[in-house]
């Protein structure tokens, strides 16, 4: 309804496929969260490469994680990134959320869940939700970050936004997946495709 009346952008998500653990038995829900998303190289390097090219294509980028390691380690590889969370200072947090609500921001800024606690971010225009979760709903919250229109400095306006999410096939986390590509997928208005990248 909002984004048929231009209250809100149309969100083009695309499902990025994580397949390189598929079949392997990690054992619980910490050892695989661990194993199969923070620590996965193979991962954390795909979502380094779509960051990179979102800013080569113009875009203000948010990377949201749910562990603070994950986005240590995200952090060290992304070129220009900035992360922010609970226990960042208060100066840096602030002035890293200015320059995102600025459009300003140099490179991707990675943030943990402190960014869903309603922080007004129009200029956003890219999300990559790095951190997988069981929550469809927050999903979709996290997702309303990079919906709001706004005219940027020189009067190009914003139409759209771009979403990464991530598919990992492994247990848990499919099951996880699947229900938030469900959600998304009850909206008409959001453009829902798969990336297989094997």
């Amino acid at each position: 309804y909002l984004i048929d009346r231009h209250y809100l952008v149309k969100p083009q998500i695309a499902f990025v496929h994580i397949d390189n653990m598929k079949g392997q038995k990690l054992g619980s829900w910490p050892v695989t969260y661990k194993t199969a998303v923070v620590e996965n190289q193979y991962r954390n390097n795909i979502i380094a490469q779509l960051s990179s090219n979102l800013i080569d294509m113009g875009r203000n980028v948010l990377i949201l994680v749910q562990q603070i390691q994950h986005g240590d380690l995200l952090e060290e590889i992304i070129p220009n990134s900035v992360f922010i969370h609970g226990s960042s200072t208060k100066q840096k947090r602030e002035e890293q959320i200015h320059l995102m609500k600025i459009g300003k921001s140099v490179g991707p800024t990675i943030a943990s869940t402190i960014a869903d606690e309603g922080i007004d971010l129009k200029p956003l225009n890219a999300l990559i939700l790095a951190g997988g979760g069981k929550s469809p709903c927050r999903a979709l919250q996290r997702i309303g970050r990079v919906l709001r229109p706004y005219t940027y400095p020189d009067g190009t306006k914003k139409t759209e936004a771009f979403v990464y999410d991530l598919y990992d096939h492994q247990k848990y986390l499919t099951t996880h997946a699947m229900a938030r590509r469900k959600i998304y997928l009850t909206e008409p208005s959001f453009d829902v495709r798969d990336v297989h990248l094997s």
